[in-house]
């Protein structure tokens, strides 16, 4: 990260969530989408495991520089924060 660009890594094996959405022509990042609800941000989409995001003036890039390995896992926590009661 620096002055100019903001980087984005979510881990290779998707432990933890992490998504991209837009705000007054800004992207932001959160670790859970009803964060973008609370602020009335735009929803674009989840960062995949293991990938790299690089949001500067030119836009957004993404890399992915880790191997996969066709193995997903989910934080056991995001199970938990994402029930909801009616």
């Amino acid at each position: 990260m620096s002055e100019r660009e903001l980087i984005a890594v979510r881990d290779p094996f998707g432990w933890r969530p992490l998504s991209l959405g837009k705000l007054d022509g800004a992207y932001i990042l959160a670790s859970e989408t009803c964060a973008f609800d609370l602020i009335h941000a735009e929803f674009i989409r989840e960062i995949e495991p293991g990938e790299v995001l690089i949001i500067d003036e030119n836009g957004l890039r993404s890399e992915r520089p880790f191997p996969t390995n066709g193995r997903r896992s989910a934080c056991s926590n995001t199970f938990t924060s994402r029930a909801r009661t009616a």
